[in-house]
């Protein structure tokens, strides 16, 4: 029984862990290939991260559209998965064919204490958002209508005020839950905390934040116990802050050049 049970263990973190992956890698997939297509001025990072953020609306909205046909299921979203991986190793010559970040702008003590920081940190959140999710929003609505709809591998109509919600997130939680339930939803906002402090010194370095400043503003954000409990959990708070991030660093790059 022992063994059964630890066996047991491995499969739901396996299964957590690819439910996680695979909508991820979709989001990064679909978003660097809106980069290429746009033909964005990026360097490398900001490729990475910029493009994450990109391909989150474009996944979101394919499993809209999977779910209003009512074929948004497990196996569908491995098959998914599987061809974003390959479209991503498909994209990794262009992508190191990129500038890399000019990281030489940010201060030493910077360049040290925020990689320390964001690893000791991010292995903290990442445990918690491994572990089995108890909040009380995303058990009673951000999960809980996720549930209903993957349960009915399509899009059940909502009678509450649910119902006046966007569920842009949610989308990409069905994606994520379909494969690895709950913990693999929590996993999907955590990664969108892991990305804000790298966007956030990108921001710095591209128009010109002067002696560490935005390292230390990721710094103060990634620590602060509030925020990393919400974007350990599955809520849509973080991703919806990363979103608003990314959408002025756009602007401020169109401002610059139209």
């Amino acid at each position: 029984p022992r063994r059964r049970a630890k066996l047991g263990d491995r499969m739901t973190v396996t299964y957590i862990l690819l439910g996680f992956f695979a909508c991820a890698a979709a989001m990064l997939a679909l978003g660097i290939s809106a980069v290429r297509v746009l033909r964005l001025p990026l360097n490398r990072l900001e490729c990475l991260c910029l493009g994450y953020v990109l391909g989150a609306p474009l996944a979101s909205t394919l499993v809209l559209a999977l779910a209003s046909l009512w074929v948004a299921r497990k196996g569908v979203f491995f098959a998914i998965g599987i061809l974003s991986a390959v479209l991503l190793w498909r994209q990794l010559p262009w992508l190191r064919g990129l500038k890399p970040a000019p990281l030489d702008t940010i201060p030493v003590f910077f360049k040290v204490l925020l990689p320390l920081v964001w690893v000791v940190f991010g292995f903290l959140y990442f445990r918690f958002a491994l572990s089995p999710e108890m909040s009380f929003d995303g058990m009673a609505y951000h999960l809980g209508l996720v549930n209903l709809w993957n349960h009915a591998h399509g899009l059940l109509r909502i009678k509450d005020m649910y119902a006046a919600l966007p569920s842009g997130m949610e989308m990409l939680f069905l994606f994520a839950f379909a494969i690895g339930r709950h913990s693999s939803a929590a996993l999907l906002h955590f990664s969108f905390l892991m990305l804000l402090p790298a966007l956030m010194v990108l921001y710095g370095i591209r128009f010109g934040l002067p002696r560490g400043s935005a390292s230390f503003a990721a710094i103060v954000v990634f620590v602060t116990p509030l925020v990393g409990w919400d974007g350990s959990v599955a809520y849509n708070d973080v991703a919806l802050a990363v979103v608003g991030l990314a959408s002025v660093y756009f602007l401020q790059m169109w401002r610059g050049d139209r």
